[in-house]
């Protein structure tokens, strides 16, 4: 058996995939480049392939993480390539590493990513006000997000998830970029604190997204920011 750790992308029309059509093409590229895949056991086998924090329909990104478990050994050069032609534009596989059979699931270790948020502001803004907004907003201890949940509407506290945030105006188009949490321990979604920074600017102006970029995945430990690559 072999397991292995993949970093990929996920743009142009495949930012459109749901997590399960991933899913799903993943294991057709395998099947159509007869890469031999393991299946759990049972009377609805499932292939052993695991993905880190999903990805919001709709949002792009440089580095995405899934680990695949293979029932035989082949060359990591060889599933590479066999992958890589099996799957659409838009999903580029940048590294395979292999891992320790009994590595840490992806969804345990990754709890970090970086976004950059693009968009446009309804009046004329000064960059000055922008900047003073985001310095404004990180300044709070508080910073509260509304999330329906199965048991109704939960009140949560984001701003011990926001690590860091900077942002720049041009004319009427902004670009946030922000370092917050993520994963199955914490989650910080970017709308949620491009909606905190528009109520920061008072009515000033309402800010529209036209697009979101994930740029990065990591693991956090303390100061530090891993690649989940480097994290076994």
């Amino acid at each position: 058996m072999q397991r292995l750790r993949i970093e990929f992308t996920k743009e142009k029309l495949a930012k459109f995939l749901s997590h399960l059509e991933l899913l799903k093409v993943f294991e057709r590229a395998m099947r159509r480049g007869a890469i031999p895949l393991s299946f759990t056991r049972g009377f609805h086998p499932h292939p052993r392939i695991s993905f880190g924090p999903a990805l919001a329909v709709g949002i792009t990104s440089s580095r995405e993480y899934m680990d695949v478990e293979l029932k035989r050994r082949i060359p990591v050069s060889q599933f590479k390539e066999k992958l890589q032609q099996q799957l659409p534009q838009g999903i580029v596989v940048r590294k395979v590493e292999e891992i320790p059979l009994k590595a840490t699931a992806l969804m345990a270790v990754i709890n970090c990513a970086v976004y950059q948020v693009r968009g446009e502001v309804d009046k004329l803004l000064t960059e000055k006000e922008f900047e003073e907004a985001i310095k404004s907003l990180l300044a709070r201890n508080y910073i509260p997000v509304e999330r329906e949940t199965k048991k109704g509407v939960k009140r949560k506290n984001i701003r011990e998830g926001i690590y860091c945030l900077t942002g720049s105006l041009v004319n009427r188009c902004f670009n946030v970029h922000m370092k917050v949490a993520t994963g199955s321990g914490d989650n910080v979604r970017p709308e949620e604190v491009v909606h905190a920074l528009a109520q920061e600017l008072e009515g000033k102006a309402q800010l529209s997204v036209l697009s979101i970029h994930r740029e990065a995945l990591y693991v956090k430990e303390g100061d530090n920011y891993l690649s989940p690559m480097e994290v076994v």
